[in-house]
């Protein structure tokens, strides 16, 4: 799998190692601390398929260091998986984490008979950048929307090659990235604000994908008044679709 989405970031021009983006110079205007394209992070157990796979999209490459063998698939694979979750619970990759393993739980336990662990979840999902590159922005605040609108084009297409069962957004922009590219089977009651624990389900690779909008976990009150409230139903939701037919 990584070798498919390391020759699709090539061929676009967002790979970190053969980094030629037709919208660097639009998009490094916007910030004098610009950092290139990170790769996604694929886990290990993910890439096998070992339970449905979970496909986490959130926003901007956040923080992403400067060498770009250190933005790499394999890099973010090793660092990610050796590492684990940060330990400030407040933190967005900490409630990545969290989301992950709230939401494969119930579908490990009927695999293996034992629980899943908050550090052993890594490998399980796979994280992707709606915005492949960082603004390094004051403050960790969002980067510019054109970076992202830029980005779109992108997405849909690692997707597909990502072959997700579940995908979580995480934030608006996030939730524009995929917004009207895949047929909709069935479409989410209403908007996240009204609706907080509905879900859609859309058509990617010939298969049913559920889609969980959330609102990103830097948006604090909104985002934990909805992992209390539909974060367990998400979970449940999964498991009826994968286990309890």
């Amino acid at each position: 799998m990584i070798g498919k989405l390391d020759k699709y970031y090539r061929q676009q021009g967002i790979h970190p190692l053969h980094f030629s983006c037709k919208h660097y110079k639009e998009c490094k205007s916007y910030s004098n601390k610009f950092t290139e394209a990170k790769a996604t992070f694929i886990g290990t157990e993910y890439a096998k398929a070992t339970l449905p796979r979970l496909l986490i999209l959130s926003l901007d490459a956040f923080n992403a260091p400067k060498d770009p063998t250190k933005r790499s698939f394999r890099w973010v694979r090793k660092i990610t998986e050796q590492t684990g979750p940060p330990k400030k619970k407040n933190a967005h990759w900490y409630r990545t984490f969290e989301t992950a393993q709230i939401l494969l739980q119930k579908l490990y336990e009927h695999k293996f008979n034992n629980g899943l662990g908050f550090e052993d979840v890594g490998p399980f999902f796979a994280h992707v950048n709606s915005a492949k590159c960082c603004a390094h922005q004051i403050g960790h605040k969002q980067a510019n929307n054109k970076l992202f609108k830029n980005c779109r084009e992108y997405i849909s297409k690692e997707i597909e090659l990502l072959e997700p069962d579940i995908i979580v957004t995480q934030g608006k922009m996030t939730r524009k990235a995929i917004e009207d590219k895949f047929e909709v089977i069935k479409p989410s009651k209403g908007d996240i604000n009204t609706y907080p624990c509905g879900f859609e389900i859309v058509k990617i690779n010939w298969k049913r994908v559920f889609v969980f909008h959330t609102f990103h976990p830097s948006n604090y009150g909104n985002f934990h008044n909805q992992r209390k409230k539909c974060f367990d139903k998400f979970s449940g939701s999964v498991y009826k679709q994968f286990v309890d037919k």
